[in-house]
């Protein structure tokens, strides 16, 4: 048996005889076996985290696999599977909790060939703000989204008493290109941290 918690307060529990189960943070769980996904073995001896919301599973006698999740929490053991294309990236925390002093910084994972990506970040307050370059804050507007222009750095932010104290919400969305994100949210793959300001 393995067991491995991720960066969204989830659990993933390798088994024996019954594949892997995924427990999300809310308490909600997911089984993936050879019957209902692309999970090749039942038998599970290792998990290895891949940084961006993925596993590794090691099984017993089908070597080894790669799971992530895509569209419609689709398990993804094969990328090059249509329901696979769209696979969400995390946005990648440098801390989950940060104080006054600390460096904030939020970096983008690679993003796949043939896909654009849009962040925003989640105040507090409730407030959305969209970035299209390193820390270039925009409030949204619910009518548009600047592509991502920057590179793998979105935030680097130095936290003082004048940020705003709680719970932030950061949002990648990645986009087949050429599609119009919000006139298309099926199509959506979209990758979501959180982090606390004390």
């Amino acid at each position: 048996m393995a067991l491995l918690s991720d960066n969204q307060g989830g659990v993933w529990l390798g088994t024996w005889l019954g594949g892997v189960a995924y427990l999300k943070k809310e308490g909600s769980w997911l089984v993936f076996n050879t019957d209902n996904s692309n999970l090749p073995d039942i038998h599970i001896n290792a998990l290895i985290s891949d940084e961006q919301g993925g596993v590794w599973v090691g099984t017993e006698w089908q070597g080894i696999a790669h799971l992530t999740f895509g569209q419609k929490n689709t398990l993804c053991t094969d990328l090059n599977e249509a329901q696979c294309q769209n696979v969400p990236g995390e946005p990648i925390l440098n801390q989950a909790v940060s104080h006054d002093g600390d460096m904030f910084k939020v970096t983008l994972p690679p993003l796949p060939a043939g896909h654009v990506q849009y962040v925003g970040v989640a105040l507090p307050d409730s407030s959305i703000f969209v970035l299209g370059y390193l820390n270039a804050f925009a409030p949204f507007d619910n009518a548009t989204l600047p592509v991502w222009q920057g590179g793998e750095t979105a935030m680097e932010v130095p936290l003082s008493g004048g940020i705003p104290r709680g719970d932030y919400v950061v949002y990648l969305l990645r986009m087949p290109v050429g599609v119009e994100p919000l006139a298309n949210p099926e199509q959506w793959a979209l990758g979501v941290s959180t982090f606390k300001v004390e």
